[in-house]
């Protein structure tokens, strides 16, 4: 499912780059992937794996551009990684609605039903995960999730 132009334009926005380093056809290929991968979805979890994938591409390619003195074990990444670096540094940390999280939770658990249901090794894997986490939430209650609450 290819990107419509507006959202090959608010993505290029977003990630404050223009066609020429994020041309038309990788993200037609990056929604067409997303599409693949959560065919029951909606284009806003296209666009939100389009956007992620992007980024990661971006940020491996300006890391390799890096330049560095491996005698003095020194580094000096390229401008534009500098420029997401310090990105990185003031970007707010926002939770998704409710609404949102239960509705991705409904979704991953359909998910996660069908993909059991194809391979039992997979099935094996959940059930133990999930008898894992039931363990495991009293803890999670009183350290991650504290700590998740409180981070301001």
């Amino acid at each position: 499912m290819a990107a419509t132009t507006a959202e090959q334009n608010r993505l290029r926005r977003q990630l404050k780059v223009d066609e020429t380093q994020l041309p038309d056809a990788d993200i037609d290929d990056m929604f067409d992937e997303a599409a693949i991968k959560y065919p029951s979805n909606t284009r806003t979890v296209w666009f939100a794996a389009a956007r992620l994938q992007a980024a990661s591409e971006m940020w491996a390619q300006y890391t390799r551009e890096a330049s560095f003195d491996q005698n003095e074990s020194s580094e000096d990444l390229s401008d534009v990684a500098k420029a997401l670096k310090d990105l990185s540094s003031s970007v707010q940390i926002k939770t998704f609605p409710k609404d949102m999280m239960t509705k991705a939770k409904e979704v991953l658990d359909d998910i996660l039903v069908e993909e059991s249901g194809k391979n039992s090794d997979f099935a094996s894997a959940l059930k133990s995960y999930k008898e894992f986490s039931s363990l495991n939430k009293p803890w999670d209650d009183i350290s991650t999730k504290h700590f998740l609450d409180t981070r301001g």
